[in-house]
């Protein structure tokens, strides 16, 4: 991975707010496999915005 290829990881109320859902909604399809989530070494649900533009944004237009 080059220095131009940075992962930019959103926690979960940014992700909500980036796609336009809701914390619940977020948690929800997570659960349900729609979107991959990874866990920091705190225990926290990250998301990469790369995965949330492939699955969100090709839906758009």
């Amino acid at each position: 991975m080059t220095t131009n290829e940075q992962v930019e990881w959103l926690s979960v109320t940014a992700a909500a707010q980036y796609i336009g859902a809701s914390r619940p909604t977020i948690y929800k399809y997570v659960q349900l496999g729609y979107v991959p989530s990874y866990t920091a070494p705190n225990g926290r649900l990250r998301f990469r915005r790369t995965d949330l533009d492939a699955i969100f944004m090709e839906n758009q237009g």
